[in-house]
């Protein structure tokens, strides 16, 4: 199981490691507007292949009420005594994470000067270091067991986010504040990458066959949500107070939510 999203992971990883990177030579090369239209046309040939591939799914069976079908799928994965301390915790990683992410960008743009490029190498950077991570994450878990897997990783947040927050609260040159960022990008990706392999089949593992995809979607829309309400939040508070204070929170909320989650039920539970 744990292999199988390890294989997900890994070519996720690759596109998130080379279209950041391409699409900031590409918007330095021929314009925003130009690499907008040419990221529109490829989710048009993804949509295309998804449309055509085959599906040997079942007929669906008639489906509940939406909100019933939302209820249901709160109250079980809440109630599950290791899917709910880690469904938590992971709400608050992602709102934190939406935070950091909608901060790198004026961070590496206005912040360091680094432009385009430096945001697209930045993210690139990233990408890639999440795949090594995935590429680590079956050892990890054979070495230390899935759920330790699991708070290490989580700890490498704060470590990671705290490295690229030293170029906004120390004024540094454009191009030593971007190695510094780089490098606290790796770190941020390599706990990602070896982390959520073990997190998926912690989930998996959990759930009967018949509530996953339940689960799976209340998981992701509470977690996008923290995304929705952190990014905005984010940016009113760094016009207000300075990215460098900003990020330096994000990074004690994603203490907290690591030392959370390595003191909830999750290690013991079953």
């Amino acid at each position: 199981m744990l292999a199988a999203h390890q294989r997900l992971d890994a070519g996720a990883g690759v596109a998130q490691s080379a279209g950041p990177a391409a699409s900031g030579a590409l918007i330095a090369w021929l314009g925003a507007p130009v690499a907008l239209l040419l990221a529109s046309v490829a989710h048009l040939v993804s949509a295309a292949v998804l449309a055509t591939m085959p599906v040997d799914e079942p007929a669906p069976a008639r489906r509940a009420p939406l909100g019933r079908s939302i209820g249901r799928g709160l109250r079980f994965v809440h109630r599950h005594p290791r899917l709910g301390p880690f469904a938590r915790w992971t709400h608050a990683w992602f709102l934190c994470n939406g935070a950091a992410m909608t901060l790198l960008v004026p961070l590496v743009l206005t912040g360091l000067d680094a432009g385009p490029a430096g945001l697209g190498l930045a993210l690139g950077v990233l990408g890639a270091a999440t795949l090594l991570g995935t590429a680590l994450a079956a050892v990890a878990a054979a070495r230390l067991g899935e759920t330790a897997t699991i708070l290490v990783a989580r700890a490498t947040s704060p470590l990671g986010w705290g490295v690229v927050a030293v170029p906004a609260l120390a004024p540094m040159a454009q191009g030593a504040g971007l190695v510094v960022v780089v490098a606290g990008l790796v770190v941020v990706g390599v706990g990602m990458g070896v982390g959520n392999p073990s997190e998926m089949a912690l989930r998996q593992r959990a759930t009967p066959d018949a509530m996953q995809s339940r689960m799976n979607a209340t998981m992701r829309t509470v977690n996008r949500g923290m995304i929705v309400l952190a990014a905005p939040a984010a940016g009113i508070a760094a016009d207000a107070w300075g990215i460098g204070p900003v990020l330096l929170a994000v990074v004690a909320g994603f203490a907290v939510a690591a030392i959370g989650l390595a003191a909830s039920p999750l290690r013991t539970a079953r």
